[in-house]
C-alpha cells in the first residue's frame, strides 16, 4: 500500500485558481520530503525529486525499500529494489491507481490552505476508482493527498520543499 500511496505523488498540477481541472506535473524542477500515514501503519516518509524540463521524477521510497523513476512524457516507469538486486518495469496502463488521474477525472476547487510554509489550492478530485483532495501549488507541485472514497485511507503531506534552478538525481 505505500508504494501504491507513493505513486500518487505524480498527481500533482499547476492550477491557476480560474482552472477547472488542474495540469498534473510541476512546472519547476522541485524536492519534497512528505510524511505518509496509512491505516493501521506506522508513519514513513518519502523523498521525491521533479526534473521540470525533461518531465522525470525520483521517488525514494520509505525505508529503504528502493527507489522509482516515471517518466510522465512516455507514461513508463520503472522500480529499483537494491536490496533484491531488481529492476521492475512498470508500463503506463499497470501503475498503481493514483498515478494520474483518468481522462474522466473531475476537479472542484475548496479553497486555499498553507503546507509545509507554502501556500497551495485545495482540490477535490473524483475518478473512477478514486475519490481524494489535493492541494497543488500555483508551480503544480502537490503538497498533501487525503483518500475519501474508493480505496484505502491514507494521507501524504509535504513536510520540506525546496523549490531549484536544476535537480539531479541518479539513475
Amino acid at each position: 500500500m505505500r508504494i501504491q500511496l507513493a505513486a500518487v505523488l505524480v498527481v500533482a498540477g499547476s492550477p491557476a485558481w480560474a482552472q477547472d481541472r488542474p495540469a498534473i506535473t510541476p512546472s519547476r524542477d522541485v524536492a519534497v520530503t512528505y510524511r505518509v500515514t496509512t491505516d493501521g501503519e506506522a508513519p514513513s516518509e518519502i523523498r521525491t525529486a521533479w526534473l521540470a524540463a525533461r518531465s522525470l521524477m525520483r521517488m525514494d521510497l520509505p525505508d529503504g525499500q528502493g527507489w522509482m523513476i516515471l517518466d510522465k512524457t512516455s507514461g513508463r516507469a520503472f522500480m529499483v529494489t537494491e536490496a533484491q538486486r531488481r529492476i521492475l518495469d512498470m508500463p503506463g496502463n499497470s501503475l498503481p491507481i493514483g498515478v494520474a488521474p483518468d481522462a474522466s477525472a473531475r476537479f472542484t476547487r475548496e479553497g486555499r490552505a498553507r503546507v509545509a510554509n507554502t501556500d497551495c489550492v485545495n482540490w477535490r478530485m473524483e475518478g473512477q476508482a478514486q475519490v481524494a483532495r489535493i492541494c497543488l501549488t500555483g508551480d503544480g507541485v502537490m503538497l498533501r493527498r487525503e483518500s475519501l472514497e474508493g480505496q484505502r485511507a491514507g494521507r501524504l503531506e509535504a513536510i520540506t520543499v525546496l523549490f531549484a534552478g536544476i535537480m539531479q538525481f541518479d539513475l
